[in-house]
Parts: structure tokens; sequence; C-alpha cells
């Protein structure tokens, strides 16, 4: 499988307890997040029960009840993404409260063409492949690699077009520097560039 376009990337952090959504507010964050560039402002902030929700022209802020996605959508080189960055401001901040953090991960989605001698089975697998009139299929697997517990799934979206995710679990209550960090995006994102060339 060849990568066509890098859609999102994450950074996700996890909680032992309920974030205090009192201490979230569109203020506050628009603070957090001030620039002089329109195509940074904030375009909506979104608030219901359980969920704030701050979008940008190319990222997301998503406090969840016991968990906080910061999404960058640019689709620019993660070397040059400001997802760490941008990850830090709200960590830093006193909208959440960084004992309770319980783990934390990353989450990668990409379209992906399948070559010209790729096969469903490839995807599927062979015992799948030969059920009648498959239109389509894909895949879930996870698996530890170096610590590291995996999902893997790949979902069709268009003729030999996929959408693949692979998320990247990190059981630990400290977060790293920014520079390991920084790291461990590129690693796990290499990591799923190298399991989808084998595809």
């Amino acid at each position: 499988m060849k990568i066509q376009e890098l859609k999102n990337l994450n950074i996700t952090l996890l909680f032992s307890a309920p974030l205090n959504h009192l201490l979230i507010s569109q203020d506050k964050l628009s603070k957090i997040f001030d620039t002089s560039d329109p195509q940074e402002k904030i375009q909506n902030f979104v608030e219901a029960p359980g969920l704030k929700l701050m979008i940008f022209p190319k990222k997301d802020i998503v406090f969840e009840p016991a968990r906080l996605i910061v999404s960058d959508k640019s689709g620019i080189d993660i070397e040059k993404s400001a997802l760490i960055d941008d990850f830090r401001k709200i960590f830093n901040s006193d909208s959440i409260d960084s004992t309770k953090v319980s783990a934390y991960g990353f989450n990668y989605d990409v379209l992906v063409e399948m070559d010209d001698n790729g096969k469903l089975s490839d995807i599927v697998g062979s015992k799948l492949s030969v059920l009648a009139n498959i239109k389509n299929g894909g895949a879930m697997v996870s698996f530890e690699k170096e610590g590291i517990n995996y999902v893997l799934e790949i979902k069709p979206a268009k003729d030999k077009i996929f959408l693949a995710h692979l998320n990247a679990h990190i059981s630990s209550n400290k977060i790293p520097s920014d520079p390991t960090l920084k790291r461990e995006l590129a690693f796990n994102f290499n990591t799923f560039i190298d399991i989808l060339k084998t595809i």
C-alpha cells in the first residue's frame, strides 16, 4: 500500500478521574491560542454535557469526561506539525489536572492506495476472500511492540483506496518532555508506515 495523504494525527490523554469542565472556558482557551493569523483563530466552540470542543481551521481540541484529544488536521509533515506545541499549551494550563493522567497515546489516519498487484485477500485474509461477490473489506488487529499497545484498522474508502488508522497506547502517568513526545510521535508513525508498506 502507498500513502496518498495524511488526514489526521492526534495526541490523546486519558485521566483516572473526570475532568473538571468548569475549568475549561472559551475565553481562557482563546487566550492560550491567541494569534494574529486569522487562519489560526477559533472557528467554533461547542459545549455539551461532558464535552467541550474547540474547532480551528486545521486543528481540534476535545475535552471529554476523562479524555483530552488534541488533533492536527493540516496534513503537513509530522516533523513540521505543531501538535506537540499545541498539546503542551493545554497541558501547562490550569484547564486540566495533570496529576490525574493515567495514559497517553497517538492516533494517525492516512488514505492509502492498494498497489496494482494488491488483492483484497491481502487485507481480509484468504479464508474470507473466498466469499462470493465481496465488494470491499477491511481489517482490525491489535498487537504489542516494545511495550506499546497498538490497534491497526484498515477500512475501505472507495475503489482501491482505504482509510488506515493506527492507535499507539502508552500506559504511563508521566508525560515526557516535548522532544521525547516528538520522537515518539515520529517513531510510531514510522512503525505505521512500515506496516502499510508490507500490505
